[in-house]
C-alpha cells in the first residue's frame, strides 16, 4: 500500500509540474513590430513577433500595394488579439504561430491611427480615414456592422473609446468634435453588436 501511495504522489507531482510548465510556456510575452517599405510606388509590410529574449518567433510578409496618401497597413494589438489592416482588409493572426486565422475584406478603409477599441466581448470597433466611420467585426471575422458616416460634417476620425456603459465616443480631427452614442440604442437591437 505504501508503494502505491508513493507512486501516486509522484504521478500527481509530475502532472502538476507538467501543468505549470505548460502554463508558463503559454504565458510568454511577445513584442510585435510592423515595418513598412516602399519600392516602385508600392508599399509592403513585414510583421514580426519576438519573444522576451529577442528571438524571432514568427514573421508575416504582406503583398505589395499601390502607395498613396495614407498607409495601407496598421497593426492592432490587445491582449492575445493580433490584427493587421492590410490594403482595406482586416487579418487576424494566431498570437503564438502567426498563422492567419481569418481575413475580412468588408472594411475597405484606410486605418485611422489609434482609432479603434474593443468591446468587453472582444469585438473590434474601428474607424477609417475617408470611411467607414464605424466598422465592427467579431472574433471569428464576421462583419457585424459598417457605418459610412456617424456624424455628418465630421471627418478624419482620430480617436475612439468607451465613455461609460454602452456609450462609444469617436473624435474627429476635422472639427475637433466628439460624437458619443449608445451602441445598443443606435443600432436598435441587442443581438451581440456589443
Amino acid at each position: 500500500m505504501k508503494t502505491f501511495t508513493h507512486i501516486l504522489k509522484h504521478l500527481l507531482m509530475i502532472l502538476v509540474l507538467t501543468f505549470c510548465f505548460c502554463t508558463v510556456a503559454h504565458a510568454e510575452v511577445y513584442w510585435f513590430e510592423l515595418n513598412t517599405s516602399y519600392s516602385n510606388n508600392k508599399e509592403s509590410a513585414t510583421l514580426t513577433a519576438e519573444d522576451s529574449s529577442g528571438r524571432t518567433v514568427w514573421t508575416y510578409r504582406s503583398g505589395a500595394y499601390p502607395a498613396g496618401e495614407l498607409s495601407n497597413f496598421s497593426l492592432i494589438l490587445k491582449d492575445y488579439y493580433v490584427y493587421l489592416v492590410e490594403n482595406g482588409a482586416i487579418k487576424s493572426f494566431d498570437f503564438y504561430t502567426g498563422r492567419v486565422k481569418w481575413t475580412n475584406y468588408d472594411f475597405q478603409g484606410s486605418p485611422a491611427s489609434g482609432c479603434y477599441t474593443f468591446s468587453s466581448s472582444g469585438k473590434l470597433y474601428i474607424s477609417g480615414y475617408y470611411g467607414p466611420d464605424l466598422f465592427v467585426v467579431d472574433t471569428d471575422g464576421r462583419t457585424l456592422c459598417r457605418v459610412n458616416e456617424l456624424a455628418p460634417g465630421s471627418y478624419w476620425p482620430d480617436g475612439m473609446w468607451w465613455s461609460g456603459g454602452d456609450n462609444l465616443s469617436v473624435h474627429y480631427y476635422s472639427n475637433s468634435k466628439t460624437f458619443t452614442f449608445n451602441v445598443l440604442n443606435y443600432f436598435g437591437r441587442k443581438d451581440g453588436i456589443y
